[in-house]
């Protein structure tokens, strides 16, 4: 069994706990927090997939058919957190803090559009005595080019902002993309480490924390 199935299950019941922090302290949403939110929820789905993934590649022969969906499953969670987290990017930056819904649909349409895409591309399973190790071809290729745009377009979206947004908002950013870059490298040579997912409870936490510290703040001032 793939060894990093102990970073998902701990990620998993890390993931569990903040949400319940969530839950009982967050009562009225603004749309950040209503962003958070839904990426909790999909971190959470993510990693139950990741998780059963990983025990159902350990018997592909006999569990095919699901082996095939959950691993289909984990590729619309990589596509769909990190869409996500680009409309947090996309709101941190408005002068309002409010969800543009011209751009929300303009983005959400190239969602769907790289979505329905990789549906279509053909996801190789690399095996060793009918265990999957891990997955390549097109369909990883697509989430590889598709991550590495949004990492581009948040950085775009921070640049123009820049003078108009503290920088301190946009810390979830750069733990994003200096730890992709840094599990980028290792998967490139280690393939079969799942790390994706670890990576982006993090960042999730630390937008977690980083509104917890701006809420303390103002109502601080507010005293």
């Amino acid at each position: 069994m793939n060894s990093t199935i102990f970073f998902s299950a701990c990620s998993l019941l890390y993931c569990i706990l903040l949400l319940i922090i969530f839950k009982i302290k967050k009562k009225n949403l603004d749309d950040k927090n209503k962003i958070l939110k839904i990426l909790l929820v999909v971190n959470l789905f993510g990693l139950i997939f990741e998780v059963l993934g990983l025990f159902l590649g350990g018997n592909y022969e006999k569990f095919r058919i699901l082996n095939d969906i959950i691993l289909r499953l984990i590729l619309v969670y990589y596509f769909t957190w990190v869409s996500i987290f680009i409309i947090y990017v996309m709101v941190i930056s408005d002068k309002n803090e409010k969800i543009n819904k011209k751009k929300l649909n303009y983005w959400l349409a190239i969602y769907i559009i790289v979505l329905v895409v990789s549906f279509f591309l053909p996801l190789n399973y690399n095996m060793r005595d009918g265990i999957i190790i891990y997955t390549s071809g097109p369909a990883i290729d697509l989430v590889y080019f598709y991550s590495l745009f949004c990492d581009i377009l948040g950085l775009a979206i921070m640049f123009k902002n820049a003078s108009k947004v503290k920088k301190t908002k946009y810390a979830p950013l750069f733990v994003l993309i200096s730890m992709g870059t840094i599990i980028s490298m290792i998967q490139s040579s280690h393939p079969e480490l799942l790390l994706s997912s670890t990576m982006q409870t993090f960042v999730t936490y630390i937008i977690y924390f980083t509104l917890e510290d701006r809420n303390n703040k103002q109502e601080a001032v507010k005293k």
